[in-house]
């Protein structure tokens, strides 16, 4: 398990992964956004994304996690529980789904429904029970624009206010910390990476998956798996 230390904020999130935080310094600040370019294939993300649900839950801290479009929630959780606790998980993980068919999986699981309103007065109670959860109060959110920006296509201002409030609050009024992904196409972009305090971006080149600091700017990485731990990421550096 991995803790950064922080000189102005104290404690901060860690990736879970020695060589990510050596390259990105954690997710610093209060929120870092991962832009990705069509044809990255999820278990590159997911590669990302899962050590730093492990980690955090594993240090007793809450997580909220609205995965991208085509994320399998199943396969999420499969993962999670060979590496968490199912008590953890039922306390202190929240995964949110649009299939209603889906809710049968039981309490982990929560909805996203069509009204915006709904679904983000159902985000703020959950981050409110999550933080009661957490051992320091703390809740890391893992939030996918894109399915969002599917969502509520015809509703992008307003979306943009609330991610926008969300941004706010977490800056002001709490320590969580707020992981956005989000399709490089995405009209949105532009806007969402000015609200975010840091942000990478991963990329298909030569069929391979690269992925490079963009703010600040970090040298570009080969993305592969650890073959010595296949939930880890090894990154070798392109020279």
């Amino acid at each position: 398990m991995h803790t950064l230390e922080d000189a102005s904020d104290g404690v901060s999130y860690s990736f879970g992964s020695d060589q990510l935080d050596q390259i990105f310094g954690g997710i610093q600040g209060r929120n870092i956004h991962s832009r990705v370019r069509r044809g990255v294939p999820y278990s590159a993300i997911r590669s990302i994304v899962i050590p730093a649900v492990v980690n955090t839950l594993n240090l007793g801290r809450s997580v909220i996690m609205i995965p991208l479009p085509r994320a399998g929630i199943e396969q999420i959780l499969t993962l999670l529980r060979l590496l968490v606790r199912e008590e953890a998980l039922s306390r202190r993980f929240r995964i949110g789904t649009t299939d209603a068919r889906k809710e049968n999986i039981g309490s982990l699981l929560f909805p996203i429904t069509s009204q915006m309103a709904g679904a983000s007065e159902t985000v703020s109670k959950m981050l409110e029970q999550l933080r009661k959860e957490s051992v320091d109060g703390e809740v890391l959110m893992i939030q996918s624009i894109s399915l969002l920006e599917n969502m509520y296509a015809t509703e992008t201002e307003h979306l943009l206010g609330r991610l926008a409030d969300r941004v706010a609050m977490l800056q002001q009024e709490s320590k969580d910390s707020l992981m956005f992904l989000m399709q490089s196409d995405s009209v949105l972009r532009s806007r969402i990476l000015a609200l975010s305090d840091h942000y990478m971006k991963m990329l298909v080149r030569d069929r391979s998956v690269v992925v490079m600091g963009e703010k600040p700017s970090t040298v570009a990485h080969v993305l592969e798996h650890d073959p010595s731990n296949p939930f880890l990421p090894a990154l070798i550096p392109i020279v």
